[in-house]
């Protein structure tokens, strides 16, 4: 009997979707996990189920969230005749797998939905540095069978082995997948032959970040976006002559206004950023991967725009197959060597744009919506 795959309501989780709240305001929704969603959906090789939690059982508030899970589909694009749901844990069967984010799913609230299951748990590591060790005790006393990230956490991350302690086994690696909007429309020799550097640099004051500031000593998750924005304020001829710097910092505690938080900062930041229109614009870009062992979103968005990757923790791109210097460029992730790796590459641009082919090439044919969800599944299947 093929199994069945419950996925966790996703009208209120902007990586599944635009949410049904996006459409009457000014959300950033980065639809990051859609196209597993779309692509299971049309190729039909297991049948998704969304699990819909009514913890008062109230059955106004069950027929609001069926309604707001069918407007998320047409939001989304879905077809509503392949929308299927429940909220009775007791339908999904021993061969069945529960998938989610552990952002959600690893609340006070509702882990313990899933301590006596019989069914498989897989999570999705998304966020994770947020109350990690928290995080880390509600999945050892649930036992969660497998989590998913962008990389094997338990192969590379001290961080991650620290507060998951009980996991022994790999953490399935999930390659980021670009949306359709990321396309390389501009040649590559008539492009900026510098680098762009774009996101935001939090100072990670909150207490949910001090796991993370406590294990790495370190107040911002990502080093190098900070270093380049720390440098962009002396002028030096490296940041004017090498980088395109767009990204921004912010400190929420400085904030005299208590309506500016990181949130609505970051809305108004993507709002009035064209980030396809930047990756066409130059040769090359920076996407400092976080100090928890993840890379960001723009990785393959950049890519699919025909600008070269420069990166550091290379067992990242490792494992989705990628070679160093062929594929993208490999620094040591000290603001030396990627001053110094720039430099090269301004000065022998033929060797740049054939790691750009190269790159976008291998993105197109191994990194796409369908050899990702296709694997995915394989994974699901064989928990």
């Amino acid at each position: 009997m093929q199994p069945k795959l419950f996925i966790w309501y996703p009208y209120n989780d902007g990586e599944m979707g635009i949410k049904p709240t996006s459409l009457f305001r000014r959300n950033f929704d980065s639809k990051k996990f859609l196209f597993l969603i779309k692509t299971i959906l049309i190729n039909n090789e297991i049948k998704i189920i969304f699990f819909l939690y009514n913890k008062r059982k109230s059955k106004f508030k069950y027929i609001l969230q069926i309604l707001k899970l069918y407007v998320w589909a047409i939001s989304n694009n879905l077809n509503c005749f392949n929308i299927k749901f429940t909220s009775n844990l007791s339908k999904i069967g021993k061969e069945d797998i529960f998938y989610g984010q552990s952002r959600v799913i690893l609340q006070s609230k509702i882990y313990k939905l899933f301590k006596n299951r019989n069914f498989k748990l897989a999570l999705h590591l998304s966020h994770y540095e947020i109350n990690t060790r928290e995080k880390g005790l509600m999945a050892e006393e649930i036992l969660v069978d497998r989590f998913v990230a962008e990389t094997n956490l338990y192969k590379h991350s001290k961080y991650f082995r620290r507060y998951f302690p009980y996991y022994k086994k790999d953490v399935y690696i999930m390659p980021i997948v670009a949306q359709g909007r990321f396309k390389s429309y501009k040649d590559f020799f008539k492009r900026k032959n510098k680098c762009i550097v774009s996101g935001r640099t939090i100072i990670l004051n909150n207490k949910e970040y001090s796991d993370f500031v406590e294990f790495f000593q370190f107040k911002y998750q990502h080093p190098m976006r900070y270093w380049i924005f720390e440098n962009r304020k002396s002028n030096s001829k490296e940041i004017t002559n090498f980088i395109s710097n767009s990204s921004i910092l912010i400190n929420e505690s400085k904030n005299k206004n208590k309506s500016v938080t990181a949130k609505n900062i970051k809305e108004n930041y993507y709002e009035g950023f064209d980030i396809v229109k930047e990756f066409n614009n130059h040769t090359m870009f920076v996407a400092p991967e976080e100090l928890n062992d993840l890379p960001t979103l723009t990785v393959s968005e950049g890519v699919a725009c025909g600008c070269v990757l420069i990166a550091t923790k290379d067992y990242i791109y490792q494992g989705w197959g990628l070679i160093p210097n062929f594929h993208y460029i490999s620094y040591d992730g000290s603001y030396d060597d990627l001053i110094k790796k720039i430099n090269y590459y301004i000065n022998n641009i033929n060797e740049l744009n054939i790691i750009a082919k190269n790159g976008q090439d291998y993105f197109k044919k191994k990194i796409n919506s369908e050899n990702v969800t296709k694997n995915f599944v394989k994974f699901l299947k064989e928990i």
